[in-house]
């Protein structure tokens, strides 16, 4: 009878213990769990943060897009003005170069 009470006492603190084993496992699983949903959360977040970068980057980037077109109209324009003022500037000279000649013929 002692021996059988001994037996069933073992058997009972062997199932505690494997049943704390079991408890610990679990515990562990779902602190590992929790771990793992804590990352995939701070991945969306980064991702969401790295997505409003991206939109703030491309409305700079249209924005500077519109500057460098009119940077660049206004350098078309400037190489037209420029070049109609060589021209204006060679004209000039050529009648100025004629009107002497004719000073010099009248003076003559």
């Amino acid at each position: 009878l002692i021996a059988s009470e001994q037996r069933q006492q073992q058997w009972k603190q062997t199932f505690i213990a494997s049943r704390q084993d079991h408890w610990n496992e679990d515990s562990h699983c779902e602190r590992d769990l929790a771990e793992r949903e804590r990352m995939v959360r701070q991945i969306e977040q980064t991702t969401v943060e790295i997505n409003e970068i991206f939109n703030e980057i491309a409305a700079l980037v249209s924005a500077q897009s519109v500057n460098m077109d009119h940077i660049s109209t206004a350098i078309e324009n400037t190489l037209d003005k420029t070049e109609r003022a060589a021209q204006e500037l060679r004209t000039t000279s050529h009648a100025r170069s004629r009107t002497r000649r004719c000073k010099g013929c009248l003076l003559s």
